[in-house]
């Protein structure tokens, strides 16, 4: 019970510090419980948004871009580098 009227005490001495450190745990206080509530209302719109389009993914091949590269291949494996002055041999 003493630590309590020391407490009191404490307080009502220096009424203006006291208040100054009350102002400060309550912005902090509001600061964190903004901050959970912006968390949190993200993660639902992810949720729904991921919901809301869906999450399939469909992977093709596309045998056109393959046969054109490998014709590229062909050729310039066929040409061996010919065309380059300075490849002489």
């Amino acid at each position: 019970m003493t630590s309590i009227k020391l407490a009191i005490k404490n307080i009502l001495r220096i009424p203006g510090r006291s208040i100054l450190i009350g102002i400060i745990m309550l912005v902090i206080s509001i600061a964190v419980l903004v901050s959970l509530s912006i968390q949190s209302s993200t993660r639902a719109t992810l949720e729904n948004t991921r919901k809301k389009l869906g999450n399939d993914v469909t992977l093709k091949v596309n045998m056109q871009n393959i046969q054109k590269s490998n014709s590229k291949y062909e050729k310039w494996k066929s040409n061996k580098g010919k065309d380059r002055p300075y490849n002489n041999r």
